[in-house]
């Protein structure tokens, strides 16, 4: 999990790569909603996954639900 400097930090590389190789890149916070989006794509359609009935598609919004527990470990495997 990242916090706001964190973030921050890493977004002032990817604006100093921008500036060297003379491309826009996406900023870190897309890069990072992508990459979960992937990876919770990727636990749903895997049924040997240990997530994968755990995870859910909310039909409302078409988010990613994930399941509630009473500690964090679980809840913070995705």
């Amino acid at each position: 999990a990242c916090n706001a400097s964190k973030l921050k930090s890493l977004q002032r590389v990817v604006k100093t790569a921008d500036k060297i190789i003379r491309t826009p890149l996406p900023p870190i916070q897309e890069i990072a909603k992508v990459r979960c989006m992937k990876r919770s794509t990727n636990i749903n359609s895997d049924p040997s996954h240990p997530l994968h009935g755990l995870v859910s598609l909310s039909l409302s919004d078409r988010r990613f639900q994930s399941l509630k527990s009473r500690n964090s470990r679980l809840r913070n495997s995705l």
